[in-house]
């Protein structure tokens, strides 16, 4: 039986690996073979050394390429930053230092505080309750005491009854208290006691005690973010109340001037602690509500310079000093260097070239 395949002593070692074996026969000519073809053998040869030339790969020329810019035109392409943003040197010694202070504010502590059962802060969603905590105002504002519930009589016949179970509440009526005394004859007489703020001021009665009205403008004490509040808040705790200040902020840009909320360095401390205790792993939700306030530090900065135009080079260390650049700042680092986010740099960058 005859074989329609070829020896291996047929193959030329100079012949380059295909994916099948040769079927046609080649012609040995020399590679220098520049004559015309006389038969399919010497054609072939003539193919297979032309392919041999040919290069693996090709390319083509993007007929959309932009022509690559000289070293002149990068250099002047590359701004500074602007002077006004944090530099790279102060972020990373801030950074190393916001760490160490995350690393002591969670670490436990020899004394131990036994609850006593008495309400230390407002509850997480109590937003306006917050608000009058930070600002310094007594428990009965953030405090105020549950209305009760009212319980209604339950009805034990359905059928129309002639008279109602439940004694008849009067309305309108007020209560007068009484009293007996003696007069000059020495009689019992009946003597109504009567609320000297409600007595007219008659030449037989002297005018009562004026009722004492509270100052409309009180000024409160802000409460700090001691270790003991911030122990007793989560991650969940800390990044809902950041949304409060969040929201506090847009509030108050959206006003027009002169405003009449204010926001005090106070509570940037309070936001830097915070800060302080959410999680390094955060949810899609919780990056969000942190990106969002970064932006709205960065529109407080930008009404600072369209207002009142640029900072002092030192911050104020009154906590009743209104909310400065520099705590603005040190909110947008924290969160843009320590959670990675990095591009909140160029949104910094793009608001301050829109400032005059």
């Amino acid at each position: 039986m005859f074989s329609n395949k070829r020896k291996r002593a047929d193959d030329s070692d100079d012949d380059e690996a295909s994916f099948g074996r040769q079927i046609l026969p080649v012609a040995r000519l020399p590679e220098n073979f520049d004559r015309e073809p006389e038969d399919g053998m010497q054609y072939l040869f003539t193919v297979r050394r032309d392919a041999k030339k040919l290069p693996l790969v090709t390319r083509v020329e993007n007929p959309f390429s932009l022509p690559e810019p000289s070293a002149e035109e990068t250099a002047s392409t590359s701004k500074l930053p602007h002077s006004s943003i944090p530099s790279k040197e102060w972020r990373s010694v801030f950074m190393n230092r916001f760490c160490n202070f995350r690393k002591n504010s969670t670490q436990p502590t020899t004394h131990v505080q036994i609850p006593n059962g008495r309400k230390v802060m407002p509850e997480r969603k109590e937003r306006d309750n917050w608000w009058a905590f930070i600002s310094g105002k007594p428990e009965s504002d953030w405090n105020p005491p549950k209305k009760p519930k009212k319980f209604w009589p339950e009805r034990r016949n359905r059928g129309m009854r002639a008279w109602s179970d439940d004694p008849e509440e009067t309305y309108g009526e007020t209560v007068v208290q009484e009293t007996y005394r003696l007069n000059d004859e020495g009689e019992v007489e009946l003597a109504v006691a009567v609320d000297p703020a409600e007595s007219l001021p008659t030449p037989s009665c002297s005018p009562g005690p004026s009722v004492r009205k509270e100052s409309e403008h009180v000024e409160f004490q802000g409460r700090h973010p001691t270790p003991s509040l911030l122990n007793a808040m989560d991650n969940r705790y800390c990044v809902h109340l950041l949304m409060y200040f969040n929201h506090w902020m847009d509030v108050h840009l959206n006003q027009p001037h002169p405003r009449s909320s204010t926001f005090s360095s106070l509570h940037g401390i309070w936001m830097f602690a915070l800060l302080s205790r959410v999680d390094e792993q955060l949810s899609g939700d919780d990056m969000s509500q942190l990106r969002s306030l970064a932006r709205s530090c960065m529109a407080w900065i930008k009404d600072l310079k369209a207002t009142s135009g640029p900072a002092h080079s030192l911050a104020s260390e009154d906590t009743d000093s209104p909310l400065d650049e520099q705590a603005c700042w040190i909110v947008v680092t924290v969160i843009a260097d320590f959670w990675k986010q990095h591009d909140l740099w160029d949104d910094a960058e793009s608001m301050l070239s829109k400032v005059s």
